[in-house]
């Protein structure tokens, strides 16, 4: 039997319907929600990622082709200094010229994000700082990647990918906000609209 306590999944919010290619509406038993679906998704994917990270289960995809980036002689003559850094997140550069770096694999969650510029930022961002570790690089780099990541704020959501989301969003451990700090939602209660509507 596996140590880890198993997570219970949690269903917070019950979905309503989306609202412009932008926002789901759900609720719970004393709240109306407006959801920022792009908002949610990144916070989704940035605790996703760092929960791999912690606990070391980063998976990777084998590319068909591999990825060829251009960079510099200098930048090259650092590869040992890039992987290190980089290891957390499974990506490991071969030196394919003086100035071209290769990479085999990455990642399963670098599916969805334009690869090369992402890539070129990191490494520009590891080398910038030498003082820069491997928390630093959770914390910054993977709010980077979960925007890049996440779905587009005028995408039309199926309902089942709404009700997935929602209950990602439901089990976070900080579901209100995106990792730049905006809000993911805003509420209404039951109370207020009441008051609204002259009820109460």
């Amino acid at each position: 039997r596996d140590d880890k306590e198993e997570e219970k999944i949690i269903d917070r919010f019950v979905y309503l319907c989306q609202y412009h290619g932008k926002y789901i509406l759900a609720s719970d038993e004393d709240n109306l929600y407006i959801i920022d679906q792009h908002a949610a998704q990144e916070r989704c994917m940035y605790e996703d990622i760092q929960k791999q990270i912690e606990n070391k289960e980063i998976k990777t995809q084998l590319l068909l082709v591999p990825l060829l980036i251009e960079s510099t002689i200098s930048t090259v003559n650092r590869i040992d200094e890039i992987n290190e850094k980089l290891s957390c997140i499974n990506l490991n550069f071969e030196q394919f010229s003086s100035t071209t770096l290769l990479l085999r694999e990455v990642p399963y969650f670098f599916e969805n994000i334009d690869e090369i510029d992402f890539l070129n930022h990191l490494i520009e961002e590891v080398l910038s700082d030498k003082r820069m570790s491997v928390l630093e690089i959770r914390k910054e780099k993977i709010a980077s990647l979960a925007c890049h990541s996440s779905v587009r704020f005028n995408h039309y959501l199926s309902v089942e990918e709404s009700k997935k989301l929602l209950t990602r969003l439901s089990n976070c451990k900080q579901p209100f906000n995106c990792p730049h700090g905006r809000p993911t939602m805003i509420s209404i209660s039951d109370k207020l609209l009441f008051k609204e509507f002259k009820r109460g």
